[in-house]
């Protein structure tokens, strides 16, 4: 009768143990192998530039322009990137730097080349300037019939009409600018006409009562008629009454001046500020 013995107590144990542990550390050594190679297989097949273009992607990111100039250049002329997307890539980073260094003709060729590759291709808003993009769609539309063209190779859809913006008419606005001249107007008519009413009616007021204190201190000078048939026998006035009526006409006319020339030095002042504000009447 055999003795029942644990497993780790019985013949053989320990090595047939080893031997499962070993071939699991082969079959673990053959797939981290297998997983090595295969990365160097794909880093190996990697396509022709796609380092160069990481690097430009790098430097236009800290909008280092000239350097992205310098490393996409070789790649492109002549053309050394045989897959279409990486290029169009190249072409963009490329274009957009050209652009920003003020080389706009060296820009508007790439961003041609760009559409020859892909005519739908539409730029990043949130990445590229609202002037690129201006001058971009502007290319786009000078090649609109090429790109057509191109796309109906290719048996895809034709581009749409290019729309035009909808620009608004002309809007023509009229200024019409009074001569300096109506400040010598009497009656206040300077301050009614530069929108002074408050003034205006100040000098005009005074200008009234210096004219009816003329006209009165006139009037009062003149000699006493009565008409009798068949003649009119007229009365002269005193000395004392015509120098009344007298001082009454002079104060009267001075009021009437002295009014009349201020209302022309206080319009000749404002009249340029008055001109200033004029609102422009608008037209079609």
């Amino acid at each position: 009768m055999k003795q029942w013995l644990p497993p780790e107590r019985r013949p053989g144990f320990r090595h047939s143990w080893r031997g499962v542990i070993g071939l699991h550390v082969l079959l673990l050594s053959l797939a981290v192998g297998g997983s090595w190679a295969w990365a160097v297989e794909v880093r190996a097949e990697a396509a022709p530039g796609a380092s160069e273009i990481a690097v430009a992607r790098a430097a236009f990111e800290y909008r280092d322009f000239a350097k992205v100039v310098e490393l996409l250049t070789p790649l492109l002329n002549p053309t050394k990137i045989p897959d279409r997307s990486l290029e169009v890539e190249a072409r963009l980073l490329q274009g957009v730097s050209l652009f920003l260094l003020n080389r706009t003709e060296d820009a508007t060729r790439e961003f041609e080349q760009i559409l020859r590759l892909d005519p739908k291709h539409k730029l990043d808003p949130f990445a590229i300037p609202p002037s690129v993009i201006a001058a971009f769609e502007a290319v786009r539309e000078q090649m609109h019939d090429v790109l057509n063209t191109v796309l109906a190779e290719r048996g895809e859809t034709p581009l749409g009409v290019p729309a035009r913006p909808n620009v608004d008419p002309p809007t023509i606005q009229t200024i019409v600018l009074p001569s300096r001249a109506l400040v010598f107007l009497p009656g206040g008519a300077p301050q009614f006409l530069m929108e002074e009413p408050e003034w205006g009616s100040v000098y005009l007021g005074t200008q009234i009562a210096g004219l009816a204190a003329n006209i009165l201190g006139f009037a009062l000078g003149q000699p006493h008629c009565l008409a009798r048939e068949p003649v009119v026998s007229c009365t002269p006035q005193s000395g004392a009454a015509r120098t009344r009526a007298l001082a009454v006409q002079y104060i009267g006319l001075s009021v009437l001046v002295t009014s009349w020339v201020t209302s022309t030095i206080h319009g000749w002042l404002t009249f340029d500020e008055y001109v200033a504000h004029i609102e422009p009447t608008t037209g079609t």
